[in-house]
């Protein structure tokens, strides 16, 4: 009974029951940056990327899971936040890289096991996780936390006028992270207030590092698809 034994100080006496139910299933429990959290699957060994946008254009959710696709192929592990399951463009991206990616949720892991198991089992077939800190309910703040606290650089977009100072890219560059807007969120006032202050624009992972091991290019016939566009993939060695 692990949590019990190191942990179980953390809950109060009600959720025992529920606790060891977890246990029984398979949920594993850790502390990340201080918070407890509930997890399935390998939590990652070093920092990651994150990825994520809160706009749902066509052409940024395609750009995502070139994103994904290229930090998966470059042997990068990848975090994302999901606020309503996880975007399946980078869940796609990273399957397709063969890569891992661990997906912040920030609703309670056994109400994501409900609504997304199928999200949850492709995520756990890439050798990553999904990480929760509860297991009901919902915390966004939280969720955003956490997976800032597992990555060393980010690639965000953002929609509205103004970022709230809350905000995850807001938070990021506080931290002192490598953050930058993706290009095709530009359509959003938000983001270009951002960049006007500093901030950098890419027009994907690959564009984001200074070496990139695998840059993605459209491609009639390419191998890789999302959404009806296709890329080819190439590859980089350098001394």
């Amino acid at each position: 009974m692990e949590i019990f034994h190191d942990f179980s100080h953390l809950f109060p006496d009600d959720m025992k029951q529920e606790l060891l139910r977890a246990e029984d299933d398979g949920i594993g429990f850790a502390i990340i940056d201080s918070v407890p959290v509930f997890y399935r699957g390998v939590l990652p060994g070093e920092k990651c990327v994150l990825l994520v946008s809160f706009l749902s254009s066509e052409r940024v959710l395609c750009d995502m899971y070139v994103s994904a696709l290229e930090a998966a192929l470059s042997g990068t592990d990848i975090v994302s936040i999901g606020d309503r399951g996880g975007m399946l463009s980078v869940i796609r991206g990273a399957e397709d890289g063969e890569g891992r990616i661990h997906m912040v949720i920030s609703e309670g892991m056994r109400s994501y096991e409900r609504n997304y198991g199928w999200k949850l089992r492709k995520i756990l077939l890439t050798g990553g996780s999904v990480i929760s800190p509860l297991l009901w309910g919902r915390d966004e703040g939280l969720a955003r936390g956490i997976a800032l606290s597992l990555s060393s650089s980010a690639i965000m977009a953002a929609g509205g006028k103004r970022l709230p100072g809350t905000h995850p890219l807001i938070a990021a560059i506080d931290m002192g992270l490598d953050a930058a807007v993706l290009r095709s969120s530009l359509t959003e006032e938000s983001m270009r207030n951002i960049v006007r202050e500093g901030c950098p624009v890419v027009g994907s992972y690959s564009s984001f590092v200074d070496y990139p091991q695998a840059i993605a290019y459209p491609s009639e016939n390419g191998y890789y698809g999302f959404h009806g566009s296709r890329f080819g993939i190439m590859r980089m060695q350098w001394d």
